[in-house]
């Protein structure tokens, strides 16, 4: 029906990526028509907040379609997941109320979703996400613990990401994959995606580095490594496992300024541990070698392509200039993004972020997930006590 329904965008490509955009969105009258058929699955209203989000520019998902999308009985964890994000940020965005009203929601919305929901992670690392809007005290930490104490969640995305995500990991046929790249691509210009949360995470880091936080720096990094570590092992897809924005969460220079803050008592296991995360990093930078060994054509896509470009050297590819107060600069800059869109066509260009996927779930993710795992075993609380990836074997 996608592929029935698609449209090029014919009046420009928006390079900013300050608002979601999915070039082949149907058309949001098309898929209201549908909803007589479908307004009792989750996933019709799900794809209906896609089309709005993508019709109207906006930035994040019209939170009545999230709402709606909940009522049905087939609602997953995806889509209230992402409904309890945006309650949560609307309680702290709404100026009526006081810190202490707004402290009685927060905690009415909390407790709600853990009698809703018992047993998921998700629940308390969202609850934690928000608390460290407030800083890192005891609640954030004793909130991140406690998730870290239950199975680990399966990554889940709303409606049609989750069909593809299931038909890729199940091997099973996508259909047109030029529309299955359309809806890859989306997932990395969506606001509502974990990204936003993973950048939250790295500045947690810094403040617990400069300034600690309640119950020690030892046992709150422990606590956010390996909440974010095993996430993103559990999520079986590739740019959570590979891409640089999220690799980069918890770089070697994070690693190196505790390795500097230990001074001379750092223990033997911290080294060790600092050099499983430089292998894993050096897998995530060797990506386009290994592609170029093997598919030559897609390697070329990988570096054109201003998103999965960052996997290199960002200096390879100035497509956007780096002075943008120079119009020349810019001109140039907007000339070259123009002519490898008109060099590969956009039907092209979703077959080949469908293909370059494909690759990673099947060549990379096997390994990054390993690593991940291995890496989230650590504990700064007692380094000594951690074998190296290599040993472990």
């Amino acid at each position: 029906m996608l592929d029935e329904h698609r449209a090029e965008l014919a009046t420009g490509v928006d390079f900013s990526l300050l608002h979601f955009n999915w070039a082949w969105a149907p058309a949001l009258a098309t898929v209201q028509a549908w909803g007589p058929d479908f307004a009792q699955r989750s996933d019709y209203w799900c794809l209906l907040a896609y089309s709005r989000a993508a019709a109207d520019g906006a930035r994040v998902l019209d939170r009545s379609l999230l709402e709606r999308a909940t009522e049905c009985q087939d609602a997953g964890d995806a889509v209230n997941q992402l409904l309890m994000r945006r309650q949560l940020l609307d309680i702290r965005s709404d100026m009526k109320l006081n810190a202490s009203a707004e402290d009685a929601a927060t905690l009415a919305l909390v407790e709600a979703y853990l009698e809703r929901f018992p047993g998921r992670a998700w629940v308390y690392y969202e609850a934690a996400d928000h608390q460290a809007r407030y800083g890192l005290d005891r609640r954030w930490l004793e909130l991140i613990e406690a998730g870290n104490s239950l199975p680990a969640p399966v990554a889940s995305e709303l409606f049609p990401l989750s069909f593809l995500h299931e038909r890729m990991l199940s091997g099973e046929e996508v259909g047109n994959t030029a529309v299955a790249g359309s809806i890859l691509a989306m997932r990395l210009t969506m606001p509502d995606a974990a990204l936003t949360q993973f950048i939250w995470i790295k500045d947690a880091y810094k403040d617990m580095i400069t300034g600690g936080c309640e119950g020690g720096i030892e046992r709150g990094m422990t606590a956010l490594a390996r909440r974010e570590l095993r996430c993103r092992a559990a999520t079986g897809i590739p740019w959570i496992c590979c891409t640089a924005q999220l690799a980069g969460i918890m770089p070697p220079l994070l690693l190196e300024a505790l390795e500097a803050w230990q001074e001379e008592d750092q223990p033997l296991g911290f080294a060790e541990y600092l050099q499983d995360y430089m292998d894993f990093e050096g897998r995530r930078e060797g990506i386009h070698g290994r592609l170029q060994a093997v598919d030559a054509g897609l390697a070329r896509y990988l570096a054109d392509n201003p998103q999965w470009s960052m996997l290199r050297d960002y200096a390879e590819f100035p497509a956007v200039p780096r002075s943008m107060m120079r119009e020349v600069d810019l001109q140039k800059g907007l000339e070259e993004l123009l002519g490898q869109l008109n060099d590969h066509s956009l039907y092209h260009r979703y077959e080949q972020e469908y293909a370059l996927n494909r690759w990673l779930l099947d060549s990379e993710v096997p390994r990054c997930r390993e690593m991940l795992i291995h890496l989230a075993s650590f504990d700064y609380e007692h380094p000594e006590e951690y074998v190296g990836m290599e040993q472990a074997r």
